[in-house]
């Protein structure tokens, strides 16, 4: 995560110089977009448009000293020339996933979020919560995978929150339970849907206890808490989204159906 490889420098180059560059008048239009999101001065592009633009985004992904500041400007790029692609948003962003791929970076686009997943069937899990029938699973996952995303530094500890949250969402709403937590919901969801296995069932609480007991996250984001890093967050944002996919797939199997988030 803290280096760019020469080869990956030039393929996320020439990739932007050969599909959009190109485009002149297109990209004319998102050079302010862009320039905002990198908090460069814009008085440096008043006159010179796209073409003053490319001539600093080829400096800075070529020979820039941080691998954050390389992951940053890709970034704001990808995400300020999104929809010109002509094929939709998926090609988009499978179209600046290649390089990433082929040169094993750190990390890929997921819905738009530049993250530190690179195992498929990981990102597969998130894609699917994302697109979660329930619309508070969807807002809790897209928040951790913005947390998860936050560059140089991730926020971890409201990355695994707002994961959790979204399992206790998706116990919530299939439950039609209102109140109370992710502990009270999965007796409820047992008793609708069939017996969990119990070891899976204890799997989920302890799961659980770890965010929200006295040295939980939920208790202790200011203070010293229990030591969390990147791969906690990871983990639990990858987990969390293949539970919550889960739960709900259990439930349809049930007769359930969603009607709202």
């Amino acid at each position: 995560m803290d280096q760019v490889s020469e080869r990956l420098r030039i393929a996320v180059w020439n990739m932007l110089f050969q599909v959009f560059l190109s485009n002149t008048n297109a990209v004319n239009g998102r050079v302010k977009a862009i320039v905002d999101e990198l908090r460069w001065d814009q008085a440096e592009f008043w006159a010179g448009g796209s073409g003053r633009l490319v001539d600093r985004l080829k400096v800075e992904f070529l020979t820039s000293a941080q691998s954050w500041d390389f992951y940053d400007t890709l970034d704001a790029v990808a995400r300020g020339l999104s929809g010109l692609h002509a094929t939709g948003e998926t090609d988009y962003w499978a179209m600046w996933n290649k390089p990433l791929i082929e040169e094993r970076a750190a990390f890929r686009f997921v819905s738009g979020q530049l993250v530190p997943l690179t195992n498929e069937a990981e990102i597969a899990e998130v894609e699917c919560a994302l697109r979660s029938p329930l619309q508070s699973v969807r807002e809790h996952i897209e928040t951790a995978l913005g947390k998860l995303a936050e560059r140089p530094t991730p926020d971890v500890r409201n990355a695994i929150k707002e994961s959790i949250s979204a399992v206790e969402a998706a116990l919530k709403v299939t439950t039609g339970r209102s109140q109370g937590d992710l502990a009270k919901a999965l007796p409820d969801f047992e008793t609708k849907f069939g017996e969990l296995h119990p070891a899976f069932r204890m799997g989920i609480e302890k799961l659980y206890a770890y965010t929200n007991d006295e040295k939980g996250l939920r208790h202790s984001l200011l203070e010293a808490g229990a030591k969390v890093d990147g791969d906690d967050a990871q983990f639990m944002l990858i987990a969390c989204s293949a539970l919550s996919n889960f739960l709900i797939a259990r439930a349809s199997t049930k007769g359930w159906k969603a009607l709202k988030g």
